[in-house]
């Protein structure tokens, strides 16, 4: 038998191991909870992250279906320096410009030039994110439509650095 200074120990120690059951449990429930929040908030970040893929993946896939598209009407026929969009340009993607800029025109002989051209497409996602894809065109066509002996204002690239003048007869 025990005596009674054994069983007040006992019950002492009954008593404590049931208050580190109740410490453990609640520390153990804390990091759990810890831990799902930093899950939750990981999943958010990475859905966010994929969605900003997507949009900047399909503003890039419009761009170029428009560049593609305007490369093409180029090759077809004569495509004039503008600003296009789906009204203006037949075929082309919702969501989509097209800028056609002739930066260069260079006169090889009395019936030829070279042209040098450069075709900016821009793709904006239905979220709103855009992106541009550009490329340049170099191609030599017949002379025409330039006859004069006057100035001729060849428009220059970067705006920055002012038109150029060339001053001669081209005939």
């Amino acid at each position: 038998e025990l005596t009674h200074a054994a069983r007040q120990i006992d019950r002492r120690l009954t008593t404590r191991r049931g208050a580190v059951l109740l410490l453990v449990v609640y520390c153990t429930s804390l990091l759990l909870l810890i831990l799902g929040g930093v899950s939750l908030q990981r999943t958010v970040m990475e859905s966010r992250a994929g969605q900003v893929s997507r949009d900047t993946q399909q503003a890039f896939y419009l761009a170029e279906g428009a560049l593609d598209l305007s490369l093409r009407s180029l090759k077809a026929g004569d495509l004039a320096d503008g600003t296009y969009s789906p009204s203006t340009l037949p075929g082309l993607p919702a969501g989509t410009t097209v800028t056609l800029d002739t930066t260069l025109a260079e006169v090889l002989d009395p019936n030829n030039q070279q042209l040098t051209r450069e075709i900016t497409a821009e793709g904006t996602s239905a979220s709103g994110v855009s992106t541009q894809v550009r490329a340049t065109v170099i191609e030599q066509a017949p002379l025409r439509g330039i006859w004069t002996g006057g100035v001729i204002q060849i428009h220059s690239h970067p705006a920055s650095l002012g038109p150029r003048f060339l001053k001669s007869d081209i005939r």
